[in-house]
C-alpha cells in the first residue's frame, strides 16, 4: 500500500493480517491506532470495523490470510 489511508469497513469473517514489509498504521472503530512492522501480525474479528493507513514513506506491504473455504481473494497493489 502505498501512501493513505482505506476507508472503515467490516467483513462478515474475521481475518489475519500480516505485515510483509515496511511500516504502517491499523486503526480501530474506537479510533485507537497501533502501529505495526514487518513480522507483525494483526487478528481482525468478523463485523470489526477497521481501516489501515500508511503515513511512511515506504511501501507497507501485508498480506490477509481468510480461514474460509467460501471466500477467495488476492490484490496485490505495486507502488
Amino acid at each position: 500500500m502505498a501512501a493513505g489511508t482505506t476507508p472503515y469497513h467490516t467483513h462478515d469473517y474475521e481475518h489475519l493480517v500480516q505485515v510483509k514489509g515496511g511500516r504502517g498504521v491499523v486503526v480501530d472503530e474506537r479510533g485507537e491506532r497501533h502501529e505495526l512492522a514487518a513480522g507483525y501480525s494483526v487478528f481482525v474479528a468478523p463485523n470489526e470495523k477497521h481501516r489501515f493507513a500508511n503515513p511512511f514513506s515506504e511501501p507497507f506491504v501485508f498480506a490477509c490470510a481468510i480461514p474460509n473455504p467460501n471466500i477467495s481473494c488476492a490484490q496485490s497493489q505495486e507502488p
